[in-house]
Parts: C-alpha cells; sequence; structure tokens
C-alpha cells in the first residue's frame, strides 16, 4: 500500500514539473493553432515587425516585398514611357526603370498583410490594369484599385494571367479557372474608370488527364485532421473547442502549481482567513483540471499527436508517402492549381499544380489534356 502511495507520488511530482513547462508552449501552440484555423478572421490583425526577431524586418525590399515587375503600355494608361509597377508580399509601387522614384499604389486594397500579397498585375490590350492579390482579384481605375469579385468562390486566388490575344482575363484559384471578359469596344470611347456591364466571368474545372491517379500525401492528410478541415466548419469548431479546453487545462494548471507555495506563505504569515480562501480555490481548480482532463483525454490527445507529426521528424516520412485522394465535387484539381500562362509556342496553357505540369487547351476542354509528371515532392 505504502509503494503504491509513493509511486502515485512520484508519478504526480513528474506530472506536476512536465505539466508546468508543457503548458507555456501549449498556450502559444493553441491560441496560435486557433488563429491559423480561421485565418481570414484573424486576417486584419496585425504585429509590428519591430516586435520580431531581426530576419522579419523590412530593409531594401527583403522579404518578398518585390517578386515581380510590370512595364506599362504608357499609350494607353496615360503614364510616362518607363513606368514600371512592381509588386510582391506588401503591395504595388510604381516606380520608373531606373527605379529611384518609388510611388505606393496600394489605395482600394486591404490594409493587412494577406490583402496585399500580390500574384501577379497583367495590362489587357486595351489598357486594363489587373491584380491578384491571395484572396481577391483587383482592377486599377486610374486612382485605386476595386475589387472584382468572383461568384462563389471562398479560396484563395493562385494566379491571373492574359488569354492569348490579351483582351481577357484569366483567374487561377486553387481549383479552377475563371475567364474573364468584357465587350470589345474602342478604347478611346470606352470610360476606363468602369468595367463594362457586358464583363462576362464564366468558372471552368481543369478535367482528369488520361491516367492520373489523384494522390495526396499522409501529411496533408494528418494537417487536414489536425486542423479538423477533414471534417469542414464544424470540423475545425470542434479543434478549436480542445484548443480551448488546453487552454484551460495549462491555466489551471499553473494555477495549481503556485497555490500550494502560496497557501504554505499564509501559513507562516498566519493569515489564516486568506490560507482557507487559497485553499477553496485549489480545491476548484484541482476538481475542474482534473474532470476536463479526464473527460476530454482521446480528444487532446489527437489533437497532440496530430500536431507532433506536423513537426521534423515526424513529418518525414508522412511527406514522402502518398495515398488514393478522395475527389472532392469531382474535380481531381481540388487545392492543387499553383500558376498558369499561355504558351504560344505550343498554343496551349501551361498550369503548374502541386502534382506536376499540365498542358491545357485554349477553351479547358477535358479531351486535350497533356500531363507532364514532376518528381518534386510537395
Amino acid at each position: 500500500m505504502r509503494e503504491k502511495k509513493k509511486k502515485r507520488f512520484t508519478w504526480k511530482k513528474y506530472h506536476r514539473w512536465f505539466g508546468l513547462v508543457l503548458s507555456v508552449f501549449m498556450l502559444v501552440f493553441c491560441v496560435s493553432g486557433i488563429i491559423l484555423n480561421h485565418r481570414q478572421l484573424f486576417a486584419g490583425c496585425e504585429v509590428s515587425r519591430s516586435l520580431m526577431p531581426s530576419a522579419y524586418h523590412i530593409k531594401n525590399f527583403n522579404n518578398g516585398i518585390i517578386k515581380g515587375s510590370i512595364k506599362i503600355n504608357h499609350r494607353i494608361s496615360k503614364t510616362p514611357s518607363d513606368s514600371i509597377l512592381a509588386y510582391g508580399y506588401g503591395g504595388v509601387w510604381l516606380t520608373d526603370a531606373e527605379m529611384k522614384s518609388w510611388k505606393d499604389l496600394n489605395k482600394g486594397l486591404p490594409q493587412n498583410v494577406d490583402g496585399r500579397n500580390i500574384r501577379n498585375i497583367v495590362q489587357t490590350k486595351n489598357g486594363e490594369i489587373w491584380c491578384a492579390a491571395m484572396m481577391d482579384i483587383y482592377r486599377f481605375d486610374g486612382k485605386e484599385w476595386k475589387m472584382f469579385p468572383l461568384a462563389d468562390n471562398e479560396e484563395r486566388i493562385a494566379d491571373i494571367t492574359l488569354t492569348k490575344d490579351s483582351t481577357s482575363i484569366i483567374a487561377m484559384t486553387r481549383s479552377a479557372v475563371y475567364e474573364i471578359s468584357g465587350k470589345k469596344t474602342d478604347a478611346a470611347n470606352e470610360k476606363r474608370d468602369a468595367i463594362s456591364e457586358k464583363t462576362n466571368v464564366t468558372r471552368k474545372i481543369i478535367g482528369q488527364p488520361e491516367g492520373f491517379v489523384p494522390e495526396v500525401t499522409l501529411f496533408k492528410t494528418v494537417w487536414n485532421l489536425h486542423s479538423g478541415a477533414f471534417f469542414g466548419l464544424a470540423g475545425r469548431l470542434v479543434v478549436d473547442a480542445i484548443a480551448i479546453v488546453l487552454i484551460i487545462l495549462s491555466i489551471t494548471g499553473i494555477i495549481l502549481f503556485i497555490l500550494p507555495y502560496r497557501i504554505r506563505r499564509q501559513k507562516q504569515l498566519q493569515a489564516r482567513e486568506r490560507m482557507v480562501k487559497l485553499g477553496k480555490q485549489m480545491v476548484l481548480n484541482a476538481k475542474w483540471h482534473n474532470k476536463l482532463g479526464y473527460t476530454t483525454i482521446i480528444l487532446t490527445l489527437w489533437l497532440s499527436i496530430t500536431g507532433m507529426c506536423l513537426r521534423p521528424p515526424l513529418m518525414i516520412p508522412l511527406a514522402m508517402n502518398k495515398t488514393t485522394e478522395k475527389v472532392k465535387d469531382g474535380n481531381v484539381w481540388h487545392d492543387k492549381l499553383r500558376a498558369i500562362r499561355w504558351d504560344a509556342a505550343e498554343g496551349n496553357w501551361l498550369v503548374s499544380t502541386s502534382e506536376g505540369f499540365l498542358r491545357v487547351d485554349e477553351h479547358f476542354c477535358k479531351n486535350r489534356f497533356y500531363w507532364i509528371r514532376s518528381n518534386r515532392q510537395r
């Protein structure tokens, strides 16, 4: 009996100290996990880079602030002949060929970092300037950017490009392509500060190439299980609830670690009333700490273990192994599309995906695919 009691005390001691160290990390992981699980909801919350490590500080347009540029056709855009639009993770700037003068051109774009993460900028034959940010498509009206909504789209924008005749826009999300075409009119007679009322938006799904079997890495599967995305919004909310439980367990555990020292201190000061009050608080915290811990142990272990699998060394074997993917809504390219360009030499679209490259005919017809498998694992 004495040995059993001694063993129990030893395990309690280990749990006490081990839990104290882990609780600090657990609080950070749970809070950051909830934020990442609802990225768009927290997109407006910003943290100054001055509070972050030096590697995150902005100096001379580093960290992808500038990742591309496009020379503007001054004849139709009424800009100086050497005008260049530079874009990247920090938005859009107007500069010259020598990049000596810089003008902020972010008016109309969201203030948050995600909203100003520009994927690409294009200019049509009639002078319209379009850009693809992380979540939306925008058109420049000469003074500011105007959002162009893509109906029924809740995905990230992957890329934007021009059709082969440079008169229309192809916007690509992570799962589909949207062709944005407007009424062809004389640019001199058309107001460029408004999109034509006859603008048409057509959503197209790229079909399944012959011999292509959609696969998914075990890492991606575990990621979806960890975030709850595997079960949709309901799954994410359940994961959020588990994270809140872990936060409560961490806080009550820290309180249970501190209270005995405070009680002993009050005993030395002979403050009986204060000592009794702290004792009741300790009993209440222990009750809820143990009750929550016993009740949710399976769910908390699920969240903790899947979270451990998303970091080395456990993530390495998961990222190297694939399983057959369950196709969502009949789209084998769900969340796999990355970039698109028109290949004039071949006369078709060259599409970059997370699985390799794909050649698609001009109208995205299902029967004209050429699958180029990549050896790169992503």
